[in-house]
C-alpha cells in the first residue's frame, strides 16, 4: 500500500475533528507552500533540494529499479547494471523532480549521460511511456504495482537509494507537529505489521 493510504485514512479514524485539505504537489511546491503558510505538513522525495527552516523525517526507503519495454531482453542474472542502458532512449522525471539529478548523477558515476527521449511528471506517465516502447526509465521499486501490461522493473545490480519524508516548517504550529508525530507512529506501526 503507497504511503499515503497508510497515513491518512488511519489519521482521520483517530482524529475525525481534525479537517486534512490534501493537494498534489512536487517536493519543490510542498516546500515553498509551508513557508507561504499554505500548507502545513507534505510528503516529499528526498532530498530537499532547499530545505532550510524545515523538520523532516524519513518515513520510507526505497530503491530505483529499471523499467524495461515490451521486447527488451530481461537479463538472465536477475539484476541490470546501469551501465547496460548506456544506449538506451531514457524516460526521465522533470527537472523540478529530485529524481531528475539524482537519476542524471548515477548514470554519470556509471560512465554515461543518458539520452534523454522525454520527461515527464508523474510515474504514471513514465511507465506509460516505456509501455509504449519510447525508452526505459529508473523508477521506485515501490511503483512495481502500477506497471502496464509488458513493462518489466528488474533490480539494478547497484541499488540506488531513495527516500520519502514529511516535513514542517521548524516553526510549525502543534497540530502539525502532532500530525507528523501521528504519521511517523502510523508508519512504524505498518513496517511492523508488514514484517
Amino acid at each position: 500500500v503507497g504511503l499515503l493510504p497508510r497515513i491518512v485514512s488511519p489519521f482521520r479514524e483517530a482524529f475525525p475533528e481534525v479537517e486534512l485539505v490534501l493537494e498534489e504537489m512536487n517536493s519543490v511546491e510542498v516546500v515553498r507552500a509551508i513557508r507561504a503558510y499554505k500548507a502545513d505538513v507534505g510528503l516529499v522525495r528526498l532530498p530537499l533540494v532547499d530545505g532550510a527552516g524545515m523538520a523532516v523525517e524519513v518515513m520510507e526507503r526505497d530503491v530505483l529499479v529499471a523499467a524495461l519495454p515490451p521486447g527488451m531482453a530481461a537479463p538472465e542474472s536477475g539484476t541490470l547494471p546501469l551501465s547496460a542502458l548506456a544506449g538506451e532512449p531514457f524516460i526521465i522525471y522533470g527537472p523540478i523532480s529530485v529524481l531528475n539529478p539524482v537519476i542524471r548523477l548515477n548514470c554519470q558515476r556509471a560512465g554515461f549521460t543518458p539520452k534523454v527521449a522525454q520527461e515527464a511528471v508523474q510515474v504514471q506517465t513514465i511507465l506509460s511511456l516505456v509501455q509504449a516502447g519510447l525508452g526505459v526509465a529508473l523508477v521506485p521499486a515501490r511503483a512495481a504495482r502500477l506497471a502496464p501490461d509488458g513493462v518489466r522493473l528488474v533490480p539494478l545490480a547497484e541499488p540506488i537509494d531513495i527516500e520519502m519524508g514529511i516535513v514542517r516548517s521548524e516553526a510549525a504550529s502543534n497540530l502539525a507537529a502532532n500530525f507528523v508525530r501521528a504519521a511517523m507512529a502510523l508508519v512504524d506501526t505498518a513496517s511492523i505489521s508488514e514484517s
